[in-house]
């Protein structure tokens, strides 16, 4: 199937969209910001009107001034024209008392570019999400307002609750009287692409064999980890056992997108779209917005449950400059999913327990550990919980039971962040599930998303066969050991393979029991045998036709 583009769908319909609100869903890659500003900002400059534009990243709002200083002659006429922003800087101005009906003034339209920011980040960030999009619709519901992102379907509904709201609130409030009907229309593009043919899909049983792939490749690589540590951990195997010179490597996170060594990098991905390294290891800091338009890449690795962060992770390398990708997934235990189950159970505990409580009796405790940035109950409640002006509220219920208020600013559950940790929640589970019959078919759960079937599945296992040796090396060296030589090889094969070849044995100790050693060797064509000699049981280890033989 070719691929569609947006202005292509849209066609002269932007003509006559006045003050409506726009909801485009379209993949990445499918021309979205290149429709803003290669044909709505011309509509936009002949009728003298100004577009406030919207992003959640830095660097995506670098690449939209790179690819603006390409269509104007004058910066003032760029400046008469449009303007870009990023939601934590409305977010800072809210937060030092100024109101956005001031800062849309003078702005015809607000397109909010990469919008399901809103739910991506709410768990870590509710003022800057659940109170800021509620003070957005507020402000600019007299204003054309474009929603975009290649994966609406979990800001979509709040998007068309709000409007709904704010119409029913201008039945009733006069300072909202005379907002026009047609502010309270929305118009959905929906393109659709089958836009992942061109991706083969590997897996790998666990990290190291990852970084083998990698190291061994002679293309560009990107990997998405949606733990930091475990980005360090994969630069120490690359540059250390794999060999990978440490100056082709390049890590980045929220804690040091400004470092010096990683302007290179940030540049080239700004400037150029393309990787300056031959390996960029990264967390979710480069989840969406970057385009990557670059033949070199070869191959990306992505480890996160979440189906939102996933697609936006993948659609970072465009499909139109390269001639095929390497997609890796890592096989991850039932034990992995069964920790952020837990995780995730506790935090929808306490959502539930708040939303049917009063917690006006508890504000003084409440609010002494809210603030309290050393505590874990704190970072509980800031998940839960946001802090904002009762007169933008347009989500939460009237009638909530969450009463805690002092002035105009009231405690208000966190909505986005309920949203998004009950998603995460039911995925763990699920996940945990599916893993306990075989870690493949959390694999193949992440495949559907792109429409990918478990035969087209390259599984490589080469790093487990390697291990698969040299454990049966060190066992079959068992001869005649005593209980206690014994537990010392078990100890040490436990501390070896235990998050890589034996991984699909859950093993949680530093040792395991002999019926699951026996378990193990059984497994392996082996067993182990017991004699006793002067009062003392000893332990062989042999295969089992070397058994039958004897």
């Amino acid at each position: 199937m070719d691929k569609r583009y947006l202005s292509e769908v849209i066609g002269d319909e932007y003509f006559d969209w006045g003050k409506r609100k726009i909801i485009i869903q379209a993949p990445t890659g499918c021309g979205k910001s290149t429709f803003i500003i290669r044909v709505l900002l011309k509509r936009y400059q002949r009728k003298h009107w100004k577009l406030l534009i919207l992003c959640n990243r830095r660097l995506l709002r670098k690449q939209y001034w790179y690819q603006l200083v390409q269509q104007f002659e004058t910066y003032a006429d760029l400046r008469q024209v449009v303007e870009i922003k990023t939601y934590q800087e409305l977010a800072a101005s809210m937060m030092h008392g100024i109101k956005l009906e001031g800062v849309f003034e003078g702005y015809a339209g607000i397109c909010l570019d990469e919008v399901h920011y809103f739910y991506a980040d709410s768990d870590f960030n509710g003022f800057g999400t659940y109170v800021l999009f509620q003070a957005i619709m507020q402000a600019g519901i007299d204003r054309q307002m474009i929603f975009m992102s290649a994966t609406m379907d979990c800001i979509k509904p709040f998007i068309t609750k709000a409007i709904r709201n704010l119409q029913l609130r201008s039945y009733s409030t006069m300072d909202m009287s005379t907002v026009q009907e047609e502010a309270f229309e929305t118009v959905l593009y929906s393109v659709e692409s089958n836009a992942h043919e061109y991706i083969r899909c590997f897996c790998v049983p666990d990290l190291e064999s990852l970084c083998k792939q990698i190291a061994k490749s002679t293309g560009k690589s990107l990997v998405f980890w949606d733990d930091k540590t475990e980005v360090g951990r994969m630069a120490d195997i690359l540059s250390g056992k794999e060999g990978v010179k440490s100056s082709e490597i390049c890590c980045l996170n929220a804690d040091d997108m400004d470092k010096a060594e990683n302007s290179g990098a940030i540049n080239a991905l700004v400037l150029a779209n393309k990787l300056a390294p031959k390996v960029l290891l990264t967390t979710s800091v480069l989840d969406n917005g970057v385009s990557i338009h670059d033949p070199e890449v070869e191959n990306v690795a992505i480890v996160t449950e979440s189906k939102v962060s996933f697609l936006q992770m993948l659609g970072r390398v465009r499909s139109e400059s390269i001639k095929g990708l390497n997609l890796y997934f890592v096989l991850r235990p039932a034990s992995y999913f069964a920790r952020r189950e837990q995780e995730l159970k506790r935090v929808m505990e306490a959502f539930d327990k708040f939303e049917k409580c009063n917690l006006y009796r508890r504000r003084y405790g409440i609010m002494c550990e809210f603030w309290n940035k050393g505590s874990e109950r704190a970072d509980l409640f800031r998940r839960l919980f946001v802090l904002e002006p009762e007169k933008i509220s347009i989500l939460g219920k009237m009638d909530h039971r969450v009463h805690l208020s002092y002035g105009d600013m009231r405690l208000a559950v966190n909505g986005f962040s309920r949203e998004k940790t009950g998603d995460s929640y039911l995925a763990e589970a699920a996940f945990r599930q599916a893993a306990e019959c075989d870690p493949l078919q959390v694999v193949y759960a992440q495949m559907r998303w792109i429409d990918k079937t478990p035969d087209e599945l390259i599984i490589l296992d080469g790093h487990i066969e390697e291990e698969r040796k040299e454990f049966i090396d060190i066992v079959l060296r068992i001869r005649n050991y005593t209980k206690e030589q014994l537990q010392e090889v078990k100890t040490m094969v436990v501390e070896r393979f235990r998050k890589t070849y034996l991984s699909r044995y859950g093993l949680r100790n530093r040792t395991f029991s002999l019926e699951t050693f026996s378990e193990i060797l059984a497994n392996e064509g082996l067993r182990i045998d017991k004699k006793v000699k002067s009062g003392k049981t000893l332990y062989t280890v042999v295969a089992r036709e070397e058994e039958e033989e004897s």
